[in-house]
This record gives C-alpha cells, sequence and structure tokens, in this order.
C-alpha cells in the first residue's frame, strides 16, 4: 500500500461532501472511499493510520438484492487536511471541491461563535456547493 494507490484509488472511488456532523454545527468536510471489497478499505485505512495518526470509519451499506457495499469516511477539517496533504489527485470535480473546503475551512471558527455578517458570508460561500 502506498499514496499512489491511495490516489488512484480516491480519483476512481472515493467523494468528498459536506455534511453536517452535529445538527447544530456548520457542515464538516468529510472524505469517503467507497468498495465492496472491505479487506481493501481496511488496508487503506491502516495505511492512513499508520503514516498519519489518523483513524477513519468503516461503515457497512445494505441494499436489498445487492452485495454490501462498504465505506471508509474521515470527517472533519484537520483530518481531510492530513489526507489531502499526501494525496495527488486529478480527477477535476474533487480538485474543486478541495479548492473550496479549503476556502470554507478560512472561515470557519474552532469555537464555533460567529457574527451575523460572518454567518452570512459562510451561507453564500454554502450556496456555490454543488
Amino acid at each position: 500500500m502506498n499514496w499512489s494507490y491511495i490516489s488512484g484509488f480516491f480519483d476512481a472511488d472515493g467523494s468528498i461532501q459536506l455534511n453536517r456532523i452535529h445538527r447544530n454545527q456548520l457542515p464538516s468536510p468529510v472524505m469517503t472511499f467507497h468498495n465492496n471489497e472491505r479487506v481493501i478499505l481496511e488496508l487503506i485505512k491502516a495505511f492512513i493510520y499508520d503514516e498519519l495518526n489518523v483513524n477513519g470509519t468503516i461503515v457497512t451499506k445494505k441494499k436489498k438484492g445487492y452485495a454490501d457495499q462498504f465505506e471508509l469516511r474521515y470527517s472533519y477539517f484537520s483530518k481531510f487536511k492530513a489526507i489531502v496533504g499526501e494525496l495527488v489527485i486529478h480527477h477535476p470535480r474533487k480538485l474543486k471541491r478541495i479548492e473550496f473546503i479549503q476556502k470554507y475551512q478560512g472561515l470557519s471558527k474552532r469555537n464555533g461563535k460567529y457574527s451575523n455578517q460572518e454567518l452570512e458570508t459562510i451561507a453564500s460561500l454554502l450556496k456555490q456547493w454543488e
């Protein structure tokens, strides 16, 4: 396992989203790797943990009539930033989303206390998310 493999895997079977982890918080970035072979995601998770000391979560998605699907998730800015810093991504939409999240992170405060003006700025930026 190496960063080149993980970069290619993410380009093909990864995604970047903004999700609300908690109801009363602004959205946080969530980086996911998808596959129907859990063992591959476990190897990626172990490699990332060994290299960066960043832990992810593997979730099983069941759909009636289909094989189980698995998703390796990394949530929050710190994990996102650490992993993206190691990847070489070529997928144009993912590159655009990474750039957006970096801009968004610059507006986010760790303590979650925002003025009305700051919330309006963040809301207008979030409307640009595709």
